[in-house]
């Protein structure tokens, strides 16, 4: 193998693979390895919604990929127009009847205003549940 064009496509493969791995469910495949240096570890996803979560995720995917080779750090960009083998859809954890009780009373505490509004608009949106909240 003396190309290293070729060499340096079965390195993004191996790391794709590695990647894949160490990601949760949601994100397997919505997530592109864009390139590897000087061990910065380059990944590329389509949405911002996949780019947060995966920030949010790079302290353990870094101890993770760390192991399967020379990975200090991660970048994460946004590629509006990648496309992907689907799109990622970032799981929600609904909010349970005590939270959203100690949520509605913090908003009845507050004076009128923008806070106050957002406040009761997501405790009305969770307590209509995900099929009816859009």
């Amino acid at each position: 193998m003396r190309d290293p064009l070729w060499a340096g496509a079965r390195r993004l493969l191996v790391w794709q693979a590695a990647v894949d791995c160490a990601l949760p469910g949601e994100l397997r495949g919505a997530v592109v390895v864009a390139g590897w240096r000087d061990g910065m570890l380059m990944l590329a996803c389509g949405s911002g919604a996949a780019a947060s979560r995966l920030r949010q995720l790079a302290p353990r995917l870094i101890k993770t990929l760390a192991e399967a080779g020379d990975v200090q750090d991660l970048r994460v960009r946004v590629v509006p127009h990648l496309q992907l083998a689907r799109p990622v859809k970032v799981a929600r954890r609904p909010l349970s009847d005590r939270a959203l009780g100690e949520l509605e009373q913090a908003s009845q505490r507050l004076d009128d205003g923008p806070l106050r509004a957002a406040l009761q608009r997501m405790v009305q949106r969770h307590r209509k549940g995900p099929t009816q909240a859009g």
